[in-house]
């Protein structure tokens, strides 16, 4: 009995010992085959394939610098007061004054101001009231305004849009009286620029500086309309 069980024993031994020998066996054939040979396991200390592959970084672009060009301007031109019920009109020769910068390829901002000059000719249209070639009254239209741009080499077309003010001064009241109307509105125009030398530009534009029913209190059923436009010269820094 007890023969049968070392026998048994020594048995169990040996077939393990085969087993393990087997295993090792397949184990080296592993590390001299050519799948070794592809698929390296890593080696502390050997250097290689320690760390995943890493993207190659992407260079960094610098940001483009925003330039500032700043302008002034002087133009000479007409500005009109109509009211589109009775058909009368104030019309008159006008300077304006410009100033502003673009800060941006496509966008700026502008300060404008314009004042007629010289004769005033008022013009009745439906009504009954004399004609005047020389009525005593002043307009004035002033605003801030964004000013969208595109350029096509030399030549710029610009648009203008904004808030302002516009008034009608001095206006004949009664015996030796006088009255100012002024009220706010929208403002927009459009403009073509040619660049003839350097910093040195022509310029014309089309503005309309105000379009609302009455203006400070009268015309209140009426459509009043201001329209200008002007010539000049512009100057940038």
């Amino acid at each position: 009995m007890k023969r049968k069980i070392m026998l048994s024993l020594i048995t169990v031994c040996i077939t393990t010992m085969l087993n393990a020998e087997e295993v090792n066996n397949t184990i080296a054939d592993y590390l001299l085959s050519e799948k070794m040979e592809q698929y390296p396991i890593p080696r502390a200390g050997s250097g290689k394939n320690l760390t995943p592959p890493t993207s190659p970084i992407a260079p960094i672009v610098p940001m483009e610098e925003i330039s500032v060009d700043y302008y002034v301007g002087f133009g000479m031109g007409g500005i009109k007061m109509k009211d589109e019920v009775s058909q009368e009109e104030f019309l008159s020769n006008s300077y304006t004054l410009r100033g502003g910068a673009n800060f941006w390829t496509y966008w700026g901002a502008e300060m404008r101001w314009t004042k007629s000059f010289g004769k005033m000719e008022y013009r009745n249209g439906d009504t009954q009231n004399n004609n005047y070639e020389d009525f005593p009254a002043t307009l004035v239209s002033y605003g801030l305004l964004l000013k969208p741009h595109y350029n096509f080499k030399k030549i710029e077309v610009y648009g203008l849009v904004g808030y302002g003010y516009t008034s009608i001064d001095a206006i004949p009241l009664g015996i030796e009286g006088k009255a100012n109307r002024t009220e706010g509105d929208l403002q927009y125009g459009l403009g073509l620029e040619y660049n003839v030398y350097s910093n040195i530009s022509i310029y014309t534009d089309f503005f309309n500086a105000y379009t609302k029913k009455g203006i400070d209190g009268r015309a209140k059923n009426s459509e009043i309309t201001v329209p200008e436009y002007s010539f000049g010269l512009m100057y940038k820094f």
